[in-house]
């Protein structure tokens, strides 16, 4: 979720693989193969957060989050959506 709320929505079921594989690898943790990766967000993990109402399939290849994906990721970031709402470019900028 982390690459959605970083990113200009709706996300890419390939940036989120790209994204994820290269996270690991900056933490030094083994990787599966891309194909593996990405099947794996596809049939299990994205499903389970369009289930939970985080994210919103788009056209079965882009995703984007949810009002509650957003909150939950602000709360765990510590990001004030009250400023967010006022200047919504803040949140893509690093």
């Amino acid at each position: 979720m982390d690459d959605l709320l970083g990113r200009v929505w709706p996300v890419a079921v390939y940036d989120l693989t790209d994204r994820l594989l290269s996270w690991e690898a900056e933490r030094g943790n083994d990787t599966e193969p891309f194909d593996v990766v990405r099947a794996k967000l596809v049939d299990v993990h994205l499903p389970k957060l369009v289930e939970a109402g985080l994210v919103d399939p788009v056209d079965g290849q882009r995703y984007e989050l949810t009002e509650a994906g957003l909150t939950l990721e602000a709360n765990a970031r510590g990001i004030d959506l009250a400023a967010v709402e006022e200047d919504p470019e803040w949140v893509l900028s690093d």
